[in-house]
């Protein structure tokens, strides 16, 4: 399945094609990976220096946006929403507005339309919250593009 809609990228609109492969578009050999094997194998050697500096401090939000990104070049939008998640969990007094964003799009990108128009509401109030004009535009344009 093919979706299509327009992202604001640096505040500029641009088409935006994602891909949504079904369990019957992909390859038969692939099928057979546990999905544990396929989390492995997109692992970076950046994620695991990333991994080692969130250790020595949890709470450092640019590390574990930094991880998610990662994630997200990999092609793992499913850790990286995972990621974000937590990000966006753990700096909810201080907001980490670009989590937010990332988020909806990567759950676009899985198909998970309801939940990342959700996020992008939260990110939305969150923006407000932290007075983000900038983010706030991109998301309620991302949202109005989606829904």
């Amino acid at each position: 399945m093919v979706r299509s809609h327009r992202v604001l990228s640096g505040g500029y609109p641009r088409d935006t094609v994602y891909e949504t492969r079904t369990a019957s578009t992909i390859p038969g050999d692939l099928q057979q990976i546990a999905p544990e094997a396929l989390a492995q194998m997109a692992r970076t050697p950046r994620m695991d220096q990333i991994e080692a500096l969130l250790a020595e401090d949890p709470h450092d939000a640019f590390l574990r946006y930094g991880l998610a990104m990662e994630h997200a070049s990999a092609g793992d939008d499913a850790s990286c929403v995972d990621v974000l998640r937590t990000l966006i969990a753990t700096s909810a007094a201080e907001p980490y507005v670009p989590a937010y964003l990332q988020a909806g799009q990567a759950l676009m990108r899985l198909d998970r339309n309801d939940e990342a128009c959700a996020v992008l509401r939260y990110g939305i109030a969150a923006a407000r919250q932290v007075g983000d004009t900038h983010a706030l535009g991109e998301m309620q344009g991302f949202l109005d593009s989606i829904s």
